[in-house]
């Protein structure tokens, strides 16, 4: 019964949207497992990919690597950006749907142990593109007091040097980073034991548009799929 129940509000949903041919060109980060770029799938991929299908409308990806995503919508080079900084004022519509990561600092279990961002400011760090930026007031302070430490764009690249021990501590989304470590480590044939200090408050990404009124349509999708009985 509970299977049927989501077909049913999912037909409901699909028969209320005009049917449209238009394919919607949505801006996507290549972050696994959130977005896989080779697979076409991810956590947030499906997610999106199904909202937009329940509008009458396919996607067509177009990775672009996360610093790039708002300028593209803004450029008009897509339809849609799949994450927008949840203050965003220069976006012409965003979604109320959230896209929740939590970063975190990444260390080895037999290498130091920092239990905040102050504690960063003597290791070897490495963090995702515009870190500095984003984590707030006392991780940017540690930013620039530590003369170790950089950002990559590549957060492959970052967990693969924290799994070599080449760096103390690396800064991301868990998930993201546990992926390409487990990557790595398959790769080299070792297992090093990966701690996780949980210092920063999560952030919930919204959806960007630039179509309004398609904006407010995800959201009501969104709405009445996370309250319709699980299959």
């Amino acid at each position: 019964m509970k299977h049927i129940g989501w077909l049913l509000c999912a037909a409901i949903l699909i028969a209320g949207c005009e049917r449209t041919d238009a394919t919607i060109r949505v801006a996507m980060p290549p972050l696994p497992p959130y977005f896989h770029e080779q697979r076409q799938a991810g956590l947030h991929f499906d997610r999106i990919q199904t909202l937009l299908r329940l509008q009458g409308r396919d996607i067509q990806p177009v990775f672009v690597p996360f610093s790039q995503l708002s300028d593209a919508l803004n450029l008009g080079t897509v339809d849609v950006a799949a994450l927008v900084p949840p203050d965003a004022t220069d976006i012409p519509a965003v979604s109320e749907t959230r896209l929740t990561y939590q970063n975190v600092i990444l260390t080895r279990e037999n290498g130091p142990a920092p239990n905040n961002v102050e504690s960063l400011k003597a290791l070897r760090v490495i963090a995702f593109q515009g870190a500095s930026q984003l984590l707030g007031e006392a991780f940017e302070s540690m930013a620039a007091a530590n003369p170790h430490y950089r950002e990559l764009r590549e957060q492959s690249e970052q967990a693969m040097l924290l799994v070599l021990g080449r760096v103390d501590a690396v800064i991301g989304d868990e998930r993201i980073l546990r992926y390409y470590a487990d990557e790595a480590a398959r790769r080299m044939g070792v297992a090093p034991q990966l701690v996780a200090t949980h210092a920063f408050e999560p952030v919930r990404y919204r959806v960007g548009f630039r179509d309004p009124d398609l904006a407010a349509a995800f959201d009501r999708a969104a709405y009445h799929l996370d309250q319709a009985p699980s299959p």
